[in-house]
């Protein structure tokens, strides 16, 4: 396959677009000069559609070839390693901000980071057992928040699955959203009240969601929608889309623990999901 050739207006697009990053600080001179250097144009075209943002300029030519093919903007690195001059310093130029842009683009977002608050808090908890120092940080956590849901202060023997996962939301600064519970069939009426309660057989849920599930699920749960009431819940706290399983964090298990159990997509007892908006939550949380 030959290949591609950009035009003259692509890369003209390409320069304002990296003037406008603050990539490059001469755009007129580059418009003026693309035919003088071989090649340039579909350098300038491939660097502006990976890079997002402006960088540090590399210390050489040579670093800054090396991240251009790193990016795969650059398929000849011995061509453009040995240029010199302006050519040169538009190699830095380039390399540097496409190293940064790459930087950027995988930190997580402020969703994706809220997300992962609120499972690194309940993970936290994992081997905690009824009433030791643990346990106890999770009920004054939930009982000291107001309102307190129907006035009731949970205690040491009491059922704590909702309480615990309130009180991750609790600890996350997120309750306003998310509502809290000590009581999982009150917590999925809370949950659609908010708008923010999923019933679909077919929802891979996203870490930071809560699971919500039913003992009595019949056996023909595959091709039925679970509506019974609600007995237990936990948050989701890993996923993995190619197995189509996850991993959900959970207070209240084998006697009184916080632990994990291996889940999948439409497995037996799920009755549905609680999926706060996050995206919308660390807008306004900034």
């Amino acid at each position: 396959m030959a290949q591609k050739v950009y035009s003259k207006s692509e890369a003209i697009a390409a320069i304002n677009k990296l003037y406008q990053l603050g990539v490059i600080n001469s755009p007129d001179y580059w418009k003026q000069h693309l035919e003088d250097t071989p090649f340039v144009k579909d350098l300038l075209v491939k660097a502006a559609a990976v890079i997002s943002c402006d960088g540090e300029r590399t210390a050489t030519v040579l670093d800054g070839v090396n991240a251009l093919v790193t990016a795969g903007v650059v398929t000849s690195p011995h061509y453009w390693g040995a240029k010199v001059g302006v050519v040169g310093d538009l190699i830095k130029a380039l390399g540097g901000a496409v190293a940064a842009s790459a930087i950027k683009a995988k930190s997580p977002s402020a969703e994706e980071k809220l997300r992962q608050k609120v499972c690194d808090i309940i993970n936290g908890w994992v081997g905690s057992k009824r009433g030791d120092t643990k346990h106890k940080a999770i009920l004054k956590i939930y009982n000291n928040h107001k309102p307190l849901a129907r006035g009731y202060a949970v205690q040491i023997n009491d059922a704590h699955c909702a309480t615990t996962t309130s009180a991750a939301f609790i600890k996350a600064g997120i309750a306003e959203y998310t509502g809290t519970e000590c009581g999982v069939e009150k917590f999925v009426e809370v949950a659609k009240g908010k708008g923010i309660w999923v019933e679909n057989d077919a929802y891979f849920p996203r870490i930071g969601d809560a699971i919500v599930y039913d003992w009595q699920d019949g056996s023909n749960f595959a091709t039925t929608d679970n509506v019974g009431v609600s007995d237990h819940i936990g948050i989701v706290t890993e996923v993995n889309q190619a197995a189509r399983t996850f991993v959900v964090t959970e207070g209240n298990i084998n006697g009184g623990q916080v632990g994990k159990r291996n889940m999948a997509v439409n497995a037996r007892y799920i009755r549905g999901y609680i999926c706060p908006n996050y995206a919308l939550i660390a807008t306004k949380l900034k």
